[in-house]
């Protein structure tokens, strides 16, 4: 596993390893967070990785969607980040331990890469599995819930 997707989500360059990913596509509609969460079909959840990764609110309504999967297919989630930039071939020597992270970031990233820009480009665990430990993590990962809002969509369906 050496190609990885590079995501910017906030001030962070993320990577996900590409047999992760089962689509990305930009969101012709803007998201908005679900007033009651019980009301809302679970097909249309999706997580705004920008607010899970520390940005207190979502730089902007509009995002790119990505589909993150576990390799065997069992998890998937979809995922709202700022944008997709590249394809990174970095090989496991080139990863070291993840220097100093947010709280919020350890269960997610195993591993960094040092970019040619001086950046760390944090890697995704493969297999990630999100566990919610306490009511704080709880409640960010609630505040991270968006879905599309289908109403700006069907007002430009002809």
């Amino acid at each position: 596993m050496s190609e990885h997707v590079s995501i910017r989500c906030g001030p962070f360059r993320i990577l996900f390893p590409t047999e992760n990913i089962g689509f990305i596509e930009a969101s012709p509609v803007p998201f908005h967070r679900p007033a009651r969460r019980r009301d809302v079909d679970q097909a249309h959840l999706m997580v705004d990785l920008r607010v899970l990764s520390g940005e207190a609110e979502a730089a902007s309504t509009h995002g790119v969607m990505l589909q993150w999967r576990s390799t065997d297919g069992a998890r998937a989630m979809q995922l709202i980040v700022d944008a997709v930039e590249e394809i990174i071939d970095c090989q496991e020597e080139e990863l070291r331990p993840a220097p100093i992270l947010p709280k919020r970031l350890c269960p997610l990233i195993d591993r960094v890469v040092r970019a040619p820009s001086g950046a760390f480009l944090l890697r995704v665990v493969p297999d990630v599995d999100l566990t919610l430990r306490s009511v704080a993590e709880r409640r960010l990962y609630a505040r991270s819930l968006m879905v599309p809002d289908l109403s700006f969509q069907e007002s430009f369906t002809l």
